[in-house]
């Protein structure tokens, strides 16, 4: 199972350095994700990674911060799933026109949890 750890912590800590280092560019990223409301392919990637980290943390010592890991991703995947069909250009608008700031604070928050889940793996 540490390749779970790896696969998802390193997805993680290279998104987060994309948002805290390229803004604009993950800006145009996120743009691109959503167009032409593609929320189904949008939330197959927190959907995986909940299913993954779910199944991770059935042989980790640490599995209550993994099951709630997954279940966040989870969460967030049924919301790009269900949700967003009828706010979704909206919303995606008003979160384009985030400053700078609020894309590098998210890219800070996904660094730090890729480093953590790399970290807590068991050897």
């Amino acid at each position: 199972m540490n390749w779970i750890y790896w696969v998802v912590g390193l997805f993680w800590i290279i998104d987060g350095f994309i948002y805290f280092v390229f803004p604009a560019f993950a800006r145009g990223m996120f743009m691109r994700a959503f167009e032409e409301g593609r929320y189904v392919a949008a939330s197959l990637g927190p959907a995986m990674t909940g299913v993954l980290l779910w199944s991770a943390a059935m042989s980790s010592p640490h599995a209550w911060t993994l099951r709630v890991l997954a279940l966040l991703s989870l969460v967030q995947a049924a919301y790009l799933f269900r949700a967003l069909r009828g706010t979704g250009p909206r919303l995606i608008e008003k979160i384009v026109t985030f400053p700078n700031r609020y894309f590098r604070v998210w890219g800070l928050v996904l660094t730090l949890l890729g480093l953590f889940l790399i970290g807590i793996r068991p050897w």
